[in-house]
C-alpha cells in the first residue's frame, strides 16, 4: 500500500514538472496546474508516512502558488507542511514555518487566519518552550487586536498571562492582565473583569506591590454595578478573592505592616461585594456610614479568623 502511495506521488511530481515547461505554443509556465499536481504528491507520501518528502512537496506546492500571486493557498501549503513537521516531531521547525505561513495570511488580508495560526503554533510549542508560546500568543493577540476582535484577543492574552507567571515573569504578567481586563471592559464583559482582578491581586501580592493590588480593587468599584446585579458570577469572584488573599496572607506574609495592609484589602473586597448585591443581604441602601461601620466589622472578623489560622487552628 504504501509502495503503491509513492509511485502515485512520483507521477504527480512528474507531471508538476511537465506543466513547468515551456514551448512554442506555451510560452508561460503552468503554475496552478503545477502547485495542483504537487499538492495531491504531498498527500500522497503524508498516507504513506513518508512526511519528509510530503514536506518537501508542500514547500514546491507553495513555491508555485506564489510565483502565481496566490499567498492565501501558498500560506496554508507553507503551514501543511508545518504540520508534517510535527509528526516528525520537530517542533521549533514547524513553528518556524506556521510563523512564516502567518506572515503571508496577513499580507493576503486574511489577518484572521494568521492569528489562528500562531494559536496553533503556541499550542505546539507550549509543552517544550513556554518563552516561544508566549511570544506566539502575543503575536496571535495583536493581530486580533488589529482586526478588532477584542474577545479573541483577551482570550489569547490569556494564554500568556498564564504562562509569564509560570516563568516567574510578574511584572509583565501584570502589564498583560491589565491589557486582557482593559479588553474584556471595552467588549462590556464584567464578571470576565472582577476575574481577572483576581489574578490581578494575586501578581501583585506576589511582586510585593501591595498598593498595585489595593489599586487594582478599588478600580473594580467602577465598573457597572447593574450589570453585575443581573448574575451570580461577581459573587463567585468576590467570595475568591477573599479566599485567595486569606490563603496568601496565611502563607507568605512576614511583616505586621503588610498583614494589617491585607486585612483591609480583604475588607475592601467585601464592601464591594456588599455594594453589588445589598438586597440579597437585607441591606437597601448602603451610605457612607455603614461603609466605615462594615469595613470596621469585617476588619475584626478577618483578624480573628487569620490569628487563630496562625495559631494552628
Amino acid at each position: 500500500m504504501a509502495a503503491q502511495k509513492i509511485n502515485e506521488a512520483h507521477e504527480h511530481i512528474a507531471k508538476a514538472e511537465k506543466c513547468l515547461k515551456t514551448s512554442m505554443t506555451k510560452w508561460k509556465p503552468d503554475y496552478d496546474g503545477a502547485a495542483s499536481e504537487m499538492a495531491k504528491a504531498a498527500v500522497a507520501f503524508k498516507n504513506a508516512k513518508q512526511f519528509e518528502q510530503a514536506k518537501d512537496a508542500y514547500l514546491k506546492e507553495a513555491e508555485y502558488h506564489t510565483e502565481n500571486k496566490a499567498l492565501f493557498h501558498a500560506a496554508k501549503a507553507i503551514e501543511a507542511a508545518g504540520m508534517m513537521l510535527k509528526d516528525m516531531k520537530r517542533l521549533p521547525e514547524a513553528v518556524e514555518l506556521i510563523e512564516k505561513a502567518s506572515v503571508m495570511y496577513v499580507e493576503n488580508g486574511t489577518s484572521g487566519t494568521a492569528g489562528m495560526a500562531l494559536d496553533r503554533a503556541g499550542k505546539l510549542i507550549e509543552p517544550m518552550d513556554l518563552e516561544k508560546a508566549v511570544d506566539l500568543y502575543q503575536k496571535a493577540a495583536s493581530v486580533f487586536e488589529n482586526e478588532d476582535r477584542l474577545r479573541q484577543a483577551a482570550e489569547l492574552l490569556g494564554k500568556a498571562s498564564r504562562l509569564l507567571v509560570r516563568l516567574r515573569r510578574l511584572d509583565e504578567a501584570a502589564v498583560s492582565l491589565q491589557k486582557e481586563k482593559n479588553m474584556y471592559k471595552e467588549i462590556e464583559n464584567y464578571p470576565t473583569c472582577f476575574k481577572k482582578t483576581i489574578a490581578q491581586v494575586l501578581v501583585h501580592l506576589h511582586r510585593g506591590d501591595f498598593v498595585a493590588a489595593d489599586k487594582c480593587v478599588r478600580e473594580s468599584y467602577r465598573y457597572d454595578c447593574a450589570v453585575l446585579q443581573s448574575g451570580c458570577v461577581c459573587m463567585y469572584v468576590c467570595v475568591c478573592m477573599y479566599v485567595c488573599a486569606c490563603v496568601y496572607i496565611y502563607t507568605y506574609i512576614h511583616t505586621h505592616t503588610h498583614m494589617i495592609f491585607l486585612f483591609n484589602l480583604i475588607s475592601n473586597i467585601f464592601v464591594l461585594f456588599i455594594k453589588l448585591y445589598p438586597m440579597q443581604i437585607g441591606l437597601a441602601q448602603i451610605n457612607e456610614s455603614s461603609q466605615i461601620e462594615l469595613q470596621y466589622q469585617l476588619l475584626k472578623f478577618t483578624k480573628t479568623i487569620m490569628y487563630s489560622l496562625m495559631k494552628g487552628w
